[in-house]
């Protein structure tokens, strides 16, 4: 395992934003204690996902770290090549969803 406490989800936006789909608040982190009142803040898909969109990513990630409090979950774009190497080096290049305040 190269970063077994890490699971990377790399898709097409930079991260999770505040403000979907004005995109002008990307979240840096999402931790337990924040998880309500930003998840009430996440808009929806702006086109057909069959993923479930942002929200279910975000609530899965958080019921991941909820039930195994070392694991840190990082969404970030794959759009930008070299996002997914600095993810792999242990780098957030997008939104860590993580249990604890202080994170890793």
């Amino acid at each position: 395992d190269i970063l077994p406490n890490r699971i990377l989800l790399c898709g097409l936006e930079t991260g999770v934003y505040r403000d979907y789909p004005q995109c002008a608040h990307l979240l840096p982190r999402i931790d337990l204690a924040s998880a309500d009142e930003i998840l009430a803040s996440i808009g929806g898909s702006s086109g057909i996902d069959v993923t479930g969109g942002m929200v279910a990513k975000v609530r899965q990630m958080l019921d991941l770290v909820r039930q195994f409090p070392d694991l840190n979950a990082v969404i970030f774009s794959g759009l930008q090549p070299e996002n997914l190497l600095r993810a792999l080096d242990g780098e957030n290049p997008g939104t860590l969803i993580c249990s604890h305040k202080q994170g890793l």
